[in-house]
């Protein structure tokens, strides 16, 4: 039984409930999530990735580990589509490596730590505390880091196949249904987080029916999603989805100086340092 840890916050909401959804079919995993408020999220460098300078994700994998000592662990983003029953089968041929992580993109050998597979080794350990260290006092981002010290890590690290674990953005439309992918990282990138939620939903949505989670995204979004829909595919059932019986006159939060309330979530983890 794997344990999987994923962190996410009221703003990938929608994302929590459809991985709550999909990992009921899978079996050998036990799902762990950490909910962290959204203000963590705060990007702390203007004009590059939010996430630069914010070591959240590697704290709590490293509160994960230290957690299960010598087992191996999944850790990984909120944004995923899972579309194999049998993933833990398939991970089971890579507990040969302390750490095994996705592909970034074609054309690279870098690593992307959105979905990962970890062995908690006092290597392991040592490795992802380096890493955090040199976010937080030269402010990069999380995944460039890694990358850079995986280059000198003393244990075993290797990457998931290609064909069965793959970021959303390296899959032709054409050939959705060819594949037998084991794990989708939905990927899209874009300036406006609007444009950017609706990019990764319109991956979720040719898998799952996610009618009933509208309430978890702002209406900006829906709008954005059923314009894409009505030109890429007008009998797509999100089209004639009534908007305004879902959200009325609400506000978006995005874009919006009238932002709605910060919707509160009952965190699953501990007190965290403010520098994590």
């Amino acid at each position: 039984m794997y344990p999987w840890y994923y962190v996410w916050s009221p703003r990938y909401r929608i994302f929590h409930e459809v991985m709550q959804f999909a990992v009921k079919d899978i079996s050998g995993v036990s799902v762990r999530p950490i909910c962290l408020p959204q203000n963590i999220f705060t990007p702390r460098v203007e004009h590059k990735h939010f996430f630069t300078g914010i070591g959240i994700k590697i704290y709590c994998m490293l509160k994960s580990l230290k957690a299960h000592p010598n087992e191996h662990i999944i850790f990984s983003d909120v944004d995923l589509i899972l579309p194999d029953k049998k993933l833990a089968e398939k991970l089971k041929e890579y507990e040969k490596n302390d750490i095994t992580a996705m592909l970034d993109k074609d054309g690279c050998e870098d690593y992307n730590i959105g979905f990962m597979l970890i062995k908690s080794t006092p290597e392991v350990i040592q490795f992802f505390e380096k890493v955090l260290h040199r976010i937080h006092k030269e402010v990069l981002l999380d995944q460039d880091v890694f990358n850079e010290e995986i280059k000198n890590f003393s244990g075993t690290h290797g990457k998931f196949s290609r064909k069965d674990f793959i970021q959303s953005n390296m899959i032709r439309k054409d050939i959705w249904d060819a594949g037998n992918y084991s794990v989708i990282q939905c990927l899209y990138a874009a300036e406006d987080p609007a444009e950017v939620m609706c990019g990764k939903l319109a991956s979720v949505i040719y898998f799952y029916n996610i009618t009933n989670l509208l309430q978890f995204i702002d209406r900006e979004v829906a709008e954005k999603l059923q314009e894409y829909l009505q030109y890429q595919n007008p009998n797509h059932y999100l089209v004639s989805v009534d908007l305004n019986a879902i959200y009325g006159n609400l506000n978006t939060m995005y874009g919006s100086k009238e932002e709605k309330p910060e919707e509160k979530v009952e965190s699953s983890t501990e007190q965290l340092p403010k520098d994590a």
